[in-house]
């Protein structure tokens, strides 16, 4: 006779979060830099969040080979792993280019026209909130859950150590006459 024992399961963290844009900061002779991956649209670019923006489309086959040539079923996650170790090695190529380098492999972004850069790094912005409000949605959900989880635990091991509950006993003391001052006339009524 085998006995079974049922305990709840924890609920897991989120590991795989949607992301549309995938970024991370570098300084570049001491100036703060940008390098994003806009995730719908396969752009790879770089700013400085101010007025210069770089940019390139690449297709699967170019970030594979980026990626230093992963297999297309392992390039997602590659791809996020390079830009959480910063793994990208940026170099200007005088004022209209950047080249992005990792390892041996490296692609060319050029730099976005003045009239567009403002609106680009605006839709770069708000893709970045979009992203932080979705994750700390998705945290926020995991944190409820875990401390409900925690509460039914709790619940759960006090009935076991003091048996159930019992209602709560009366702590208001029943009212009595009231004494005072008695006259002669009450008693005779």
């Amino acid at each position: 006779m085998s006995k079974k024992t049922t305990t709840a399961k924890k609920p897991e963290a989120p590991t795989s979060l949607p992301r549309k844009l995938i970024a991370y900061r570098c300084l570049i002779d001491s100036d703060p830099w940008f390098v994003t991956w806009l995730h719908d649209d396969d752009i790879l670019g770089v700013t400085d969040g101010k007025t210069k923006l770089f940019e390139t489309q690449l297709t699967t086959t170019e970030r594979k080979k980026l990626a230093g040539n992963v297999s297309e079923s392992l390039l997602a996650d590659k791809w996020t792993k390079l830009f959480d170790t910063r793994a990208f090695t940026i170099e200007f190529n005088g004022d209209d280019e950047i080249e992005v380098t990792y390892v041996r492999d490296s692609v060319i972004l050029k730099k976005v026209e003045q009239s567009n850069v403002h609106e680009r790094i605006a839709e770069i912005l708000n893709h970045s909130i979009a992203g932080m409000m979705a994750i700390s949605k998705k945290l926020a959900e995991y944190e409820e859950k875990a401390k409900a989880q925690h509460i039914r635990d709790y619940a759960a091991k006090r009935a076991l150590y003091r048996g159930e509950p019992k209602s709560p006993a009366k702590t208001r003391r029943p009212r009595e006459q009231p004494t005072g001052l008695k006259f002669e006339d009450d008693d005779d009524e």
